[in-house]
């Protein structure tokens, strides 16, 4: 008698649930050979089982709708992100976590002096200065764990040695666990900034030395010096004034209508005429005026007036310094009339 093959538990006529779950994964695993065994097996009620597959077919649709959906959001997010890349007006670099360069737009290649990247490695450290090397890498420990980094005035050498100043801007590239962890990075060129912000900073203090020189020389002079700056407030006042006219220098700096209040009012609009004159260009060189003052003790005091435009380096109009002298003494030698 030959001896029978003992009925697995799945065989069981009681289990017809379990075979429609067989011939449902069989179908699913693509395994057409499994699903005719179990249709042999098994007592299935095809009814039933073309029902589940068209619940089935129909859950594979809608899944398959979102993952195109999901896709086309991916590759326009990508395309985004790829004009965005390529056309960014400054450098921009994507780095890897051991610091590789693994893409760079047209302006990082011409700030870096960048070969093509895909057959000449280039570390982000190896283009900074050794000085500021410490600092990059602190910068992107702070971006794995912050997102984002940033550093200023980095000094940096490009390929071709070449050394110029940015600012680096470090922000973590969003990936899965399973996916390297990448950096993007911008440069900001500070070079031409920098450097015209010293050269300012040079030519200030120059203006700095030169006024103090100018205002040493005017504290010590018997002349009546000042500076007028373009909106007709004085500047700078010498002690000489106390000396001509009885007010301090600090009345002229605190007042600006003291002046015109102690001129003679007959000599009064050819100032007013004078001042229109030469504070409407910065070009008018020396100036000479003769004019009448009341001291603060009431005296009558004639003086001549001489000025020339100050311009900073830059070219910019500063105002005027002006020179008063005391000339009674000569008024009285040829007359009262103006001359």
């Amino acid at each position: 008698m030959t001896e029978q093959t003992p009925r697995s538990e799945d065989d069981a006529p009681d289990s017809s649930d379990r075979l429609h779950r067989r011939a449902l994964d069989a179908l699913r695993a693509g395994r057409t050979d499994l699903l005719e065994q179990v249709l042999a097996d098994g007592d299935l009620d095809v009814a039933a089982l073309v029902e589940h597959l068209r619940v089935y077919q129909a859950e594979l649709e809608i899944e398959s709708e979102k993952l195109r959906t999901s896709e086309r959001e991916a590759q326009a997010a990508y395309d985004r992100y790829r004009a965005l890349f390529t056309n960014l007006p400054m450098a921009a670099l994507v780095v890897d976590d051991y610091g590789l360069v693994v893409e760079a737009n047209s302006e990082a290649r011409s700030l870096l002096t960048l070969r093509n990247i895909r057959s000449h490695q280039y570390f982000v450290v190896r283009l900074v200065h050794p000085d500021d090397r410490t600092a990059v890498a602190s910068a992107f420990e702070r971006a794995k764990q912050t997102e984002s980094a940033g550093l200023s005035a980095l000094r940096l050498e490009a390929a071709d040695g070449n050394r110029f100043q940015a600012d680096l801007h470090i922000a973590r590239l969003p990936g899965g666990n399973d996916m390297p962890q990448q950096f993007i990075c911008a440069l900001a060129d500070r070079t031409e900034v920098i450097r015209q912000r010293d050269a300012l900073a040079r030519a200030y203090d120059a203006l700095e030395r030169s006024e103090e020189r100018y205002r040493l020389l005017a504290d010590f002079s018997p002349d009546w010096d000042y500076w007028m700056a373009p909106d007709r407030r004085f500047v700078y006042v010498s002690p000489a004034c106390l000396g001509m006219t009885g007010y301090s220098a600090e009345a002229f700096r605190n007042d600006a209508s003291l002046f015109e209040r102690i001129l003679h009012p007959d000599d009064l609009p050819r100032w007013q005429r004078h001042m229109d004159a030469v504070h409407e260009s910065s070009h008018h060189d020396w100036e000479k005026l003769h004019f009448r003052i009341r001291t603060q003790d009431g005296h009558t005091c004639w003086i001549e007036h001489t000025c020339r435009p100050i311009t900073a380096p830059d070219g910019r109009f500063l105002g005027r310094r002006g020179v008063n002298r005391t000339i009674t003494h000569k008024k009285s030698q040829k007359g009262s009339e103006p001359f």
